[in-house]
């Protein structure tokens, strides 16, 4: 504001014919009459409203507007399989849910309803007001940086292989056919997925979050993360499954087997199935 000033106040002196010596303004009406003063005064506001107001929609704006999700990408393909509606009220209350939830590593070996796989893909990061795009997790700016994948073993009405999660559609989006699991315990090299009937893969675009949010992106993100997860946590005990969240992976690896954009990060691996009885 005062750089402003600096520049528009001697264009705006020499226009009133302003003396600084003494104030006066003796010559102003042989110069310019009042309308082509309050002409120009309205023109000086008008670039001071476009300077403050571009600036306010900069800093503002996603609040209102938000950004484009980074699931977006998936909304183009056009082989997109619809998965079954949400249920969006439930019959276990949610004291229950998070009384029994527990981090669970082995499964029993039966294949899981895609039914289940579409309520907790939805619990992760459903749509939950059209209007406005938001989602079952919170997001800074409501920028959503975060994107879901499907690696299917045996789930019922699904062939095997690896998908995207598109929560605009609530639809799954074929990436790769074929025995994923396989491919999933050589990246991950942990137990708890080599018996599970499904897993799912949650990476983030941190650096387009980066450029909205600055050096706060890295945290934002891991708590966004971090949201998505405790959700298909709670999701996964109302419908008597189990899950563990898997931090210590292989990201690199992950993104080599998986052919993943070199720009997302894979932040968690989650193993879904029913939990073994020990």
């Amino acid at each position: 504001m005062r750089t402003f000033f600096f520049f528009v106040w001697p264009w705006l002196k020499n226009l009133l014919c302003i003396d600084t010596s003494t104030g006066t303004t003796s010559r102003f009406e042989e110069v310019v009459s009042m309308r082509t003063f309050f002409f120009y005064l309205g023109v000086i506001f008008f670039l001071l409203l476009l300077v403050v107001g571009g600036w306010g929609l900069w800093k503002f704006g996603p609040l209102f507007l938000g950004r484009k999700p980074a699931s977006l990408e998936f909304s183009a393909s056009p082989s997109a399989m619809v998965l079954p509606a949400p249920d969006r009220q439930g019959s276990v209350p949610l004291e229950r849910t998070l009384q029994a939830r527990r981090s669970v590593r082995a499964f029993e070996d039966v294949p899981l309803p895609l039914g289940q796989i579409g309520q907790i893909l939805w619990a992760a990061q459903g749509i939950t007001l059209p209007e406005k795009g938001f989602r079952t997790a919170p997001s800074a700016f409501s920028l959503y940086p975060l994107k879901v994948y499907l690696a299917a073993e045996r789930v019922e009405g699904l062939a095997p292989g690896f998908y995207g999660y598109d929560p605009e559609k609530h639809a799954l989006i074929a990436l790769a056919e074929g025995d994923v699991r396989a491919i999933l315990i050589r990246a991950v090299r942990q137990p708890a997925v080599s018996t599970a009937p499904a897993a799912l893969l949650l990476t983030a675009d941190e650096d387009a979050a980066r450029k909205r949010l600055g050096d706060a992106a890295t945290f934002c993100v891991a708590a966004e993360a971090g949201h998505a997860a405790q959700n298909v946590y709670l999701q996964a005990t109302a419908l008597g499954l189990g899950t563990v969240s898997m931090g210590g992976i292989d990201g690199g690896a992950l993104r080599e087997v998986f052919a993943l954009p070199e720009k997302e990060s894979p932040l968690y691996v989650m193993p879904l199935g029913v939990p073994k009885e020990h």
